[in-house]
This record gives structure tokens, sequence and C-alpha cells, in this order.
């Protein structure tokens, strides 16, 4: 705690110093805990009967609360390097949407017991590295920073990691496969990077509790993976804007529990499988500006949940079905545009009254 009798801050809360003192004994030595970084620390009872630790106020020890006061309020465009006493911390969640800037803090090796570093929204920049040797560390958040580099591999050692977040730098190079041992991960984003090549087949073989994967736009390539349909817990997929080839996998229709699904600007072909009719939680569907032909599948019609659906720019043949005039939650887009439909608009399209827009240009329909 820090006391004086004037106020440094309407933050900090005061308690008088005659109080102070009372408690303290005069800060005798008899009260004395020890000595700390910054001055000396004593025990004392305030009258309420509270027990406290109380230690004597140097401008040091002065610029290190209202530095951590500041950092209670994210946004505040805090900036330069993180100052050394902050190693003191072991949350640094506190430190996002700033403007640090800089390669991260050698300090930052010494936290030994650290759970959360959330440096997302600030100007960092160099590698990702060092990094803590806590054991504990369960979120690490360096979206939107300025990164550059490969994802170090010694990631893996965070076996208690849930959320990895690594949006929006410049790192490159391929995803290491080594990531597929943080089998307790929910939460991966590494999108918008110039991360290339395949994603490796055995990343998740044991990263069953994936909710949200996040891999779009970066370079990737390759075919869509088969084992994706592993992943009974995911929520929301995002592979878009890459290079993927090939048809989407039969096996995707056991997730069951996605609802967002995003394969938009990839280079996918053949038919949508009807397997998709599986997806009964689906609520955002997205194959824009791919290759996929043939008919819409009659399946789609199982997706009663799904309120934004769009297969514009591909090469889709074949009367709309009625069944996505059952879909009736569909209310923000349904956009079949710049495909190859032909015959007559379907009267039961009159049944999505809650669509935002509707685009069904540049087909071959009859009038």
């Amino acid at each position: 705690m820090m006391f004086e009798e004037e106020s440094l801050n309407g933050d900090i809360p005061m308690i008088p110093l005659t109080t102070v003192l009372h408690c303290t004994n005069n800060f005798s030595e008899a009260s004395k805990l020890g000595e700390g970084e910054f001055g000396p620390i004593y025990k004392g009872i305030l009258p309420n009967g509270r027990q406290v630790v109380v230690k004597r106020l140097s401008q040091e020890f002065k610029n290190e609360v209202m530095f951590i006061a500041k950092l209670q309020h994210p946004n505040n465009k805090l900036s330069d390097s993180i100052p050394l006493h902050s190693v003191t911390f072991h949350n640094l969640e506190p430190f996002y949407t700033n403007s640090f800037e800089g390669p991260l803090p050698d300090s930052l090796f010494l936290l030994t017991n650290l759970k959360i570093i959330n440096f997302s929204n600030n100007k960092f920049s160099g590698s990702i590295f060092p990094l803590t040797r806590s054991n504990s560390l369960t979120v690490l958040d360096l979206t939107n920073n300025s990164f550059l580099g490969s994802i170090p591999y010694i990631l893996a050692n965070f076996g208690d990691l849930t959320r990895l977040r690594l949006a929006n730098n410049y790192l490159t190079r391929t995803i290491p496969s080594e990531l597929g041992l943080l089998t307790k991960l929910n939460f991966l984003d590494l999108s918008f990077n110039n991360l290339t090549r395949h994603v490796p087949p055995q990343l998740f073989s044991n990263c069953k509790k994936i909710e949200q994967l996040l891999l779009n736009s970066n370079r990737l390539s390759g075919q869509m993976m088969a084992w994706l349909g592993s992943l009974q817990e995911l929520g929301e997929l995002d592979l878009s804007f890459k290079n993927f080839h090939g048809r989407v996998p039969t096996e995707l229709g056991g997730c069951s529990n996605l609802h967002k699904l995003s394969l938009h600007h990839n280079n996918l072909s053949r038919e949508i499988p009807l397997e998709i009719g599986n997806l009964t939680s689906l609520n955002v569907f997205n194959l824009q500006r791919n290759s996929f032909y043939g008919h819409i599948p009659p399946t789609i019609q199982q997706c009663s949940k799904l309120y934004e659906l769009s297969l514009s720019e591909n090469f889709l043949t074949g009367v709309i079905l009625v069944g996505i005039g059952a879909v009736t939650e569909l209310q923000v887009i349904l956009d079949l545009s710049r495909n190859l439909f032909s015959s007559e608009i379907l009267s039961s399209m009159g049944n999505l009254t809650k669509l935002e827009r509707l685009d069904l240009s540049f087909n071959h329909f009859q009038q």
C-alpha cells in the first residue's frame, strides 16, 4: 500500500499518514518486516482490525505505482519500451492497446510464474523472442504488432497454452508442426501474416479442443485436410484468401459444432459435398470466388440456422433449390451471383422475409 498526506492521483486510494504512523508504531523496528527493492517494509493493523503491509514511499516506488495504476486501463497510449520495473508483474494483460515499441524486453525471460501475456495492438517488432520461462502460460496474444521471422517452435513448451494469437504481423516461413503438442489449445489465430507452404498434417492430431482456427490471409497452399473433421469442438474455421485447391473434404461434415465456415477466395473445386447438411449449427457459410461446379446440395436446407450464405463467383449450375427458401433464418445475405444458374427464380425465395441482401446477378435465369 502507499500513503502520504497529499493525493497523488484520483485513481490511487490514500490513507492519512497519521493512521499509518499509528498502525506501524511510528515505523518502529519491531514492525519492520525487511527491506524491499525501493525501501523498508512494515506490518501494521488499521483501526478496523485489517492487517496491512506498508512500504515507505520513495520516488522510484511512486513511479512504479503510478505506472501500474495507468496499466489498469488499456488504450492509454503508453509508449517507448516496457520499463524494467515491470518485471514484478505476473499478469501482463494490461499492456494491450498502447504504443510500446521495439523488441520484446529481455526481462520477460525472468518471469517464471506468468500466466497471461497480452501485448496486442502495440508497435513491438523483431522476433518473437525472448519469451517467459513460465510453465504456467495459458494466453499469448501478440496480435497487431510488427513481429518478423518465423513462429518459434519452442512455443510447444507451453503445455498449458489455451489461446495463441499471432495475427496481423509479418511472420514468415511454415507453421511449426511442434504446435501440435499444445493439446489444451482452443483458440489459434495466425491470420494476416506471410506464412507459406502446407499446413503440417500432424499439426492438430492431438489438439482436439480447438474451437476457433483462423489461418486466413496467408500464403498457405495445398489441399484441405481431412483431419479437420476430427476437431469435434471446432466452432469457427477460416481458411480464406489462400491457395488451397481440390475438394472440400467430406469429413468436415463431422464438425457438428461449426457455426462459421469461411473458405472464400481459394482454388477449391468439384461439387459442394452433401455432408455440409450435417452442419446444423452453421450460421455463416462462405465459398465465394472458388471453382465449385454442379448443383447446390439439397442437404443445405438442413442448415436451418444459416443466416449468411455466399456462393458467388463459382461455376454452379442448375435450378436454385426450393430448399433454400426453407432456410428462413437467412437474414444478412444470400449471394448466388456470377454462377451459371438457369431456369426461373423460384417463388419459394419469397419466404426469406428477413433477408437484407439478395444478389442473383450475372446468371442465366429465364424470364
